[in-house]
């Protein structure tokens, strides 16, 4: 295996180098993966940052085409405490559109996850809780950035 150090690439030769800067890129996708399905976390335990500020360290908004909700689902598969995190996160909070239902919800008549945009809008249903808060995620952090780009 080849350990890189970015300033070692350009000796190592054209393809460990390419190697190099695909690899570097893949650890830059994950650490921002990681960082946008900790949000809801980090916001909670803070309790005094913005997610707007939470969105912007993560670096998504970098290129945030290149990071879908199958992205974050993967992570949240393997982290699956943080589901309910962003669960906590939907029912608390005081600003729609997006929602986010377990199947043992009340309110819930689907016995499925649910996925919404209150009060009439697009509604999608899940039978996996990672597939469910992916997406969920995925709405949340792209309506962030929308609110970040109209205030540049």
């Amino acid at each position: 295996m080849i350990l890189c150090i970015t300033s070692q690439c350009s000796r190592l030769g054209s393809l460990a180098a390419d190697f190099c800067v695909i690899w570097k890129s893949n650890m830059d996708l994950n650490n921002t993966i990681k960082a946008l399905c900790k949000i809801a976390k980090e916001f909670e335990e803070k309790g005094n940052v913005l997610e707007s500020v939470l969105l912007t360290e993560s670096g998504y908004l970098q290129n945030p085409g290149q990071i879908n909700e199958a992205h974050m689902a993967e992570y949240l598969r393997n982290h699956r405490e943080l589901i309910d995190t962003w669960l906590l996160q939907s029912m608390n909070k005081r600003t729609p559109p997006w929602y986010l239902k377990s199947p043992v919800d009340y309110s819930n008549r689907h016995k499925v996850w649910v996925v919404g945009f209150y009060p009439d809008g697009e509604v999608r249903e899940f039978q996996d809780a990672a597939d469910a808060c992916g997406f969920y995620v995925k709405q949340e952090v792209e309506q962030i950035r929308h609110i970040i780009e109209k205030t540049r």
